[in-house]
């Protein structure tokens, strides 16, 4: 009668796809467990991974090695490993040197062949050829796989899984990355919203799982993907493949120049929102200290209430003066006020009108010779090609060379394109419609007092050149033209009143001086307004 003898089952797949969706798994069990029936084996441990073999550190790997080093401590120690064939077990050497420590008895099932330490030589030799044709056909197949990737990459395809908002398809045969019919509309607008300087990350986030919940996505992402989709250059229709930026041929979802100016947001000292706690401060990085030039700082106070302060204020090395807290609540009514002064005649907004029309006459005509200039240099680039394919249909350069140079040369254009196409935005930017601008100046009191903090910031972006916290006043200077209409106001009341003013000696004196000069056009709004 044959004793029983008590062993640990081990069986492998590659992947944790493969564990799901093969029958690998389940007929690796079966022969183990029918072989172990006829075999008087007795299965004490299942060890089922869904992990590689190529390297070493596999979970359930380690804690069978661990399990067995315990038992070899013991009187009738449990040595004996049953296993499909030696590719199931290790393909590297480090996991042999592993087991062979241990020194079991290992039953290599298909390969019907059980190897321990007593074992003949070439047995051994034999055991350790197959260790090192599985080590090799593993090295191969990365060769090959890599070698797949990179001819990809040249051929401007990313290797590897879409980022939310494009798919992995296939196009005769071959792998592609489209954008999501519904998905890239939603992170197309991500870009332009966050542009804005307006939205906050957690803002934009809320926006993106509501949009993905009305289109019946299952997908949810948080504020960290979030980040990651913004500073991810592949929606340029670019990648970053072995640490250098490569062109796609990937359909973009955003222009170079809108995702430069995200980075510039993300990485800005003072952003227009916070990414610290839940609160969004509506003034953050707006409001200065009049004593010190310092920023006021935001503060959250009993969970619910936002204060700001001059930093050097607080403190054992106090560098100023301007001691005094100022809620939020107080800067909102303060601002309210202030901007009640905005109500503009219609004469005084047509001249707005003018002066702004002016300067986007000439940011036009400047942005008209930047773009002669740029033609010029893709006219120049695009001769060069054409030479250069000229050269290779007649042998004078070689293919590696030609591709190198063709492929840099059509970056370049793409660049120029890129500036041209941007120019072009910009110009339709500059126009002003006047009814639009009548109607958006006519609006400020009203539309401040009802909304919301994106829409405050975008209002006090627009008409702000300075916003001063002094003493107990809030003072917001104005650029021009918005203060030349008041200070033409001033002057009339002064004239009414027939009262003398420094602004009297000078009245066409301000209308050239510089965007930010002193004495200011400041309108102040004390708190106890």
């Amino acid at each position: 009668m044959n004793l029983l003898v008590k062993a640990v089952l081990y069986a492998r797949v590659s992947s944790k796809e493969q564990s799901d969706t093969g029958f690998s798994i389940p007929a690796q069990l079966r022969l183990l467990r029918d072989y172990a029936d006829s075999h008087n084996i007795i299965i004490v441990h299942e060890y089922i991974e869904a992990e590689s073999a190529k390297q070493a550190g596999r979970t359930q790997f380690n804690s069978m090695i661990s399990f067995l080093k315990v038992q070899s401590k013991r009187q009738n120690s449990i040595k004996t490993i049953v296993v499909e064939k030696t590719d199931r077990l290790y393909r590297n050497f480090k996991d042999y040197v592993i087991i062979d420590e241990v020194k079991p008895i290992i039953h290599f099932v298909k390969e019907n062949q059980i190897l321990s330490e007593s074992s003949r030589s070439s047995d051994k030799l034999f055991h350790a050829i197959k260790l090192a044709m599985a080590k090799h056909y593993i090295d191969n197949l990365q060769e090959e796989i890599k070698k797949g990737m990179d001819e990809k990459v040249a051929q401007g395809m990313y290797p590897s899984y879409a980022p939310i908002g494009y798919l992995n398809s296939r196009h005769h045969k071959v792998k592609i990355i489209v954008p999501d019919p519904k998905v890239s509309l939603i992170i197309q607008d991500c870009f332009k919203k966050y542009e804005t300087g307006y939205y906050s990350l957690q803002a934009l986030t809320d926006m993106v799982n509501e949009k993905l919940k009305e289109i019946k996505s299952e997908r949810r992402i948080g504020t960290t993907t979030m980040s990651r989709v913004l500073r991810n250059i592949f929606y340029t229709g670019k990648f970053i493949w072995k640490k250098e930026i490569q062109q796609g041929i990937h359909a973009p979802l955003t222009s170079q120049i809108t995702f430069n100016r995200v980075q510039q947001i993300l990485n800005s000292r003072y952003k227009t929102e916070t990414q610290r706690g839940v609160f969004l401060k509506t003034y953050q990085g707006m409001i200065h200290c009049s004593h010190c030039g310092n920023t006021l700082h935001p503060d959250v106070k009993k969970g619910k209430y936002i204060y700001y302060f001059c930093r050097n204020a607080v403190g054992k090395k106090k560098t100023c003066s301007n001691t005094r807290y100022l809620s939020e609540k107080r800067i909102d009514v303060m601002v309210s006020y202030i901007l009640s002064k905005l109500v503009f005649t219609k004469d005084e907004l047509y001249s707005i009108y003018e002066d702004v029309n002016n300067h986007a006459v000439e940011s036009d005509q400047m942005l008209e010779d930047e773009q002669k200039i740029l033609r010029k240099e893709k006219s120049t680039l695009e001769n060069r090609l054409n030479e250069l394919i000229d050269l290779r249909l007649d042998n004078h350069i070689e293919q590696d060379i030609f591709v190198k140079k063709k492929y840099q040369l059509l970056l370049d254009i793409s660049v120029i394109d890129e500036r041209i196409n941007s120019i072009k935005v910009e110009k339709h930017q500059n126009k002003v419609n006047p009814d639009g601008l009548v109607e958006f100046l006519q609006s400020f009191d009203f539309q401040y007092d009802t909304a919301d903090i994106h829409k405050k910031q975008h209002f006090l972006k627009k008409i702000k050149s300075n916003f001063f916290y002094e003493d107990n006043s809030i003072i917001i200077e104005l650029p021009k033209p918005f203060k030349y209409i008041l200070l033409s106001r001033e002057i009339k009341e002064l004239q009414i009143s027939n009262k003398n003013s420094l602004f009297l000696e000078h009245p066409v004196w301000w209308r050239w001086r510089e965007s930010n000069p002193r004495p200011k056009i400041a309108y102040k709004a004390n708190l106890h307004v």
